[in-house]
């Protein structure tokens, strides 16, 4: 009976475990030197982003066809943050970074992020990869 009970709990947990985890790999060097090209890391699905996480989220409009389903990059301010000035004229010369969006950098100085593309949307992130957040 208990190993039944034990089986059917493990069951359950990796249920909810494969819902709540997505594995992504990276396409690229722009988190270099944290995450490396091919490299596969977890994305907590449904976790909001706080700054300094490694967040995983689908560019919309995308680039061009072939293009990976998904960017990872580090969260750089959430809204209500202050826009860095060197990003006010790329996101139109804001101040705080609007409710619903947030701002995102790769780690690679040569990193495709916001400082090119803008803003990303909040309702993009697919997840948070666990353990990747930069302390302040």
């Amino acid at each position: 009976m208990i190993a039944v009970t034990v089986a059917v709990l493990a069951v359950v947990l990796l249920v909810l475990a494969r819902s709540r985890l997505r594995l992504i790999e990276v396409d690229g060097v722009s988190m270099m030197p944290t995450l490396n090209d091919g490299q596969r890391i977890l994305a907590w699905v449904g976790r909001s982003p706080r700054l300094g996480d490694v967040v995983v989220f689908a560019m919309v409009p995308r680039g061009l066809p072939g293009d990976p389903p998904w960017m990872i990059k580090r969260v750089l301010a959430l809204p209500g943050d202050p826009v860095p000035a060197g990003l006010r004229a790329v996101v139109g010369g804001d101040v705080l970074v609007p409710e619903g969006s947030m701002l995102v950098l790769g780690d690679n100085p040569r990193s495709s992020d916001s400082r090119g593309f803008g803003y990303v949307s909040l309702t993009s992130v697919l997840g948070v990869a666990p353990g990747r957040r930069r302390r302040s």
